[in-house]
């Protein structure tokens, strides 16, 4: 089994090495495929930085919609990137509908766990 919260607490001091891509902001993306753990070691590391994280799964417009999750993505980090709070629509899976949204603040770390959060797109912010 893998212990997350050291391996979190490794990861965390290199991201703190690292000059923030985003603004101020230092943002790091946990990616890959389903069940591989991503979650798990997104919330260990976001606690470990004591930094907000954006779980994309929040964004996906529907079962369908994983191709559209990037371009919102990259327009909040878009927004932190100079200064200003990012928003993007979340998605109400019981409703099948778009939901009520986020509201991220800039912030020196942030973690974005999910399935194409490390896409081409994204990758200038990261």
């Amino acid at each position: 089994m893998v212990d997350f919260a050291s391996l979190a607490a490794d990861v965390a001091a290199r991201v703190r090495r690292r000059g923030p891509a985003c603004g101020t902001t230092r943002v790091t993306a946990i990616d890959g495929q389903s069940g591989a753990g991503k979650t798990s070691f997104a919330v260990s590391l976001a606690e470990a930085l004591d930094a907000p994280l954006l779980q994309l799964e929040r964004l996906y417009p529907g079962w369908h919609g994983l191709a559209q999750t990037p371009p919102l993505v990259r327009d909040l980090l878009a927004r932190l990137a100079v200064g200003e709070r990012g928003t993007a629509p979340t998605w109400d899976w019981d409703n099948k509908c778009q939901g009520a949204g986020i509201s991220v603040l800039p912030t020196t770390d942030l973690v974005i766990e999910g399935v194409g959060s490390g896409a081409k797109m994204l990758r200038p912010f990261l």
